[in-house]
């Protein structure tokens, strides 16, 4: 059996250095990494230039679905409201602020301090401040007044998505040669040469876009795929064109497609797509009858309204599914606070009109909203 050979580096693999290959980031839900593709200073490099950018510009929709990862756990994403206050967002969690305040105010009678801490801890810590400056003022007995203040969110919290092309280009071209190498067909040409190209500490607006890359955001999916939120990447290799086009769709949101060279005598076809929520692989299809009908060249051009329009539409659909999610996990915690462990126990009249006025509450907060 012959030595695999890094197709960034060139280097041999051994089993000293071989390493997994996450054709989508595992914190963004992929499961699919391969070995026999890179090593392990390869992969690092494809780490810090590609895979990295494209989780810090998709993190906030794995937060907001409650995406499913291999390993670790999703941080939360930083949202603020109308008066520019931030808060830690996490799917199911408590909002909480993203750092403690301390606020001083001088007033007719003197100093109004205004604490808001997020911990015990950090109760103390700001309490230990307001000792400094006034040595008479009592930390222990501050300490036993405080209130634990609980309270629904007044109005949206904002942010802004950055997945334009700086950051889903170099990652879905790194993405489709990879595919393809995993299913023994050829890389584009000059991966290894625009990957080391990339500058990991230049501004985003500065990377070179990968070449033979493109938005392909088809008339109708280019791929079905059985899940309410996906990651799809699909390879239709053409034996009469003689090319390949590897396309990559994040969360069923943005959809990229490179060509790359095919040079066989026999049509090939291969899809993989991810429940994002589950973290399985699930089964999909690819419309070959598109691929066939369709110029393989971009839909549409950075700027053009039609692609805004489409992007906000995926958007929503997105948001729908995760607020779903949202409710019935909402719902779960309503029964749970109510009733407490399911232990079989029946239910009260009591318990049925405790039941309907939290949910009564629940519902009146998000209509609210």
């Amino acid at each position: 059996m012959s030595t695999p050979t890094c197709m960034l580096s060139g280097e041999p693999i051994t089993e000293a250095n071989n390493s997994r290959a996450h054709i989508i980031p595992s914190a963004l839900g992929g499961r699919l990494k391969p070995f026999d593709l890179l090593t392990e200073d390869a992969n690092g490099e494809l780490n810090d230039k590609v895979d990295l950018p494209l989780i810090r510009a998709f993190q906030p929709l794995m937060v907001w679905i409650g995406g499913s990862r291999d390993s670790g756990k999703t941080p939360p994403v930083r949202m603020k409201d109308e008066n520019g206050r931030s808060y830690e967002v996490n799917f199911n969690e408590p909002l909480r602020l993203s750092k403690p305040e301390y606020k001083t105010e001088k007033t007719e009678e003197g100093v109004r301090i205004e604490i808001t801490a997020r911990t015990h801890k950090e109760l103390r810590t700001l309490l230990g401040r307001v000792k400094k400056d006034f040595p008479d003022f009592d930390v222990e007995e501050a300490i036993q007044r405080h209130q634990l203040v609980s309270k629904p969110l007044e109005g949206f919290l904002h942010t802004q998505l950055q997945i334009g092309p700086n950051v889903t280009f170099p990652a879905a071209f790194a993405a489709a040669s990879i595919f393809a190498a995993y299913h023994k067909q050829s890389p584009h040409h000059s991966f290894a040469e625009y990957v080391h190209a990339i500058d990991a500490e230049a501004d985003r607006s500065t990377i070179p876009m990968p070449p033979e890359t493109f938005f392909w955001h088809t008339a109708r999916p280019w791929s079905v795929a059985d899940a309410k939120a996906a990651h799809v990447i699909g390879f239709v290799g053409n034996a009469s064109r003689q090319q390949a086009i590897c396309c990559v769709e994040y969360f069923g949101v943005i959809s990229v497609a490179t060509l790359l060279p095919y040079a066989k005598t026999t049509d090939f076809t291969a899809l993989y797509a991810v429940d994002v929520i589950s973290g399985r692989e699930v089964s999909g299809n690819i419309d070959a009858a598109l691929f066939a009908d369709t110029p393989w060249q971009a839909t549409h051009a950075l700027g053009d309204e039609a692609l805004y329009a489409d992007v906000q539409d995926r958007i929503a659909g997105f948001m729908e599914v995760a607020r779903k999610r949202e409710l019935s996990h909402a719902i779960g915690d309503v029964f749970d606070e109510t009733f407490g462990p399911a232990d079989g126990k029946a239910l009260t009249n009591d318990d049925i009109s405790a039941l309907s006025e939290n949910l009564a509450v629940l519902f009146a907060r998000i209509v609210g909203r």
